[in-house]
């Protein structure tokens, strides 16, 4: 976990902008002073292998708990949430697991086939782990856990690089029945950040500020 937040550090995927006039605006519409770009990572062939590898390990370890619980093999298949997460889940599947693919959106496109899943067609008897890249709120996460679950497939679990540890996120996932497991998250990010002097004592007591009421930061 502490890697993963250092190499993204390192390859400046992590941008901090303590300026809450200028902030970083996330999906879910929260205002922030820092941002963690993981599609950067796919730019760095070491960093990409390490991510790749890592995800792949844990949604591992996820199936074959998933396994042991049923006493059975599962046949899984993979969905990247997109479109951050489409290379990353492409690459678990393709370089490790060996197994089915397909990629989620939080809404139906409004063209061809008009569908929520592409890619391996789901069928009630699939049993999935969605891959995702980075997690706030945990809104478009649940979403495209929710364009599995229309399909009758059984989703087992979620991997993510990221999440900003909100407690909203947690009890969502809580709530939903989803197990979560993520590389790294926000404590950690900043923890490393502070040890490789990224930035100073004022900007981590603005990080802090945000973290803890994250929906009140950057109103003027």
């Amino acid at each position: 976990m502490k890697e993963i937040a250092r190499q993204l550090l390192e390859i400046g995927a992590v941008k901090f902008n303590p300026d809450s006039k200028n902030p970083f605006v996330f999906k879910s519409g929260i205002k922030s002073p820092i941002y963690c770009d993981n599609r950067s990572a796919y730019g760095d062939p070491d960093v990409r292998a390490m991510i790749v590898h890592a995800l792949e390990k844990n949604a591992e370890a996820m199936w074959d708990e998933y396994d042991k619980q049923h006493d059975i093999r599962a046949n899984v298949v993979i969905v990247g949430v997109a479109t951050g997460a489409i290379g990353w889940g492409f690459g678990v599947a393709s370089n490790y697991l060996d197994a089915p693919f397909a990629y989620a959106r939080t809404e139906a496109k409004d063209h061809g086939t008009k569908q929520k899943i592409d890619g391996y067609k789901l069928t009630p008897d699939d049993k999935v782990i969605i891959v995702e890249d980075l997690i706030s709120t945990g809104g478009s996460s649940l979403a495209a856990v929710e364009a599995v679950r229309e399909t009758g497939a059984e989703v087992i679990g979620m991997v993510a690089i990221m999440t900003y540890n909100f407690p909203t996120a947690a009890k969502a996932f809580e709530n939903a029945g989803v197990s979560l497991i993520t590389l790294t998250n926000y404590t950690e990010l900043v923890k490393v950040a502070v040890e490789e002097g990224c930035f100073t004592p004022e900007v981590g007591a603005v990080l802090d500020n945000w973290h803890n009421a994250p929906e009140n930061w950057g109103e003027l």
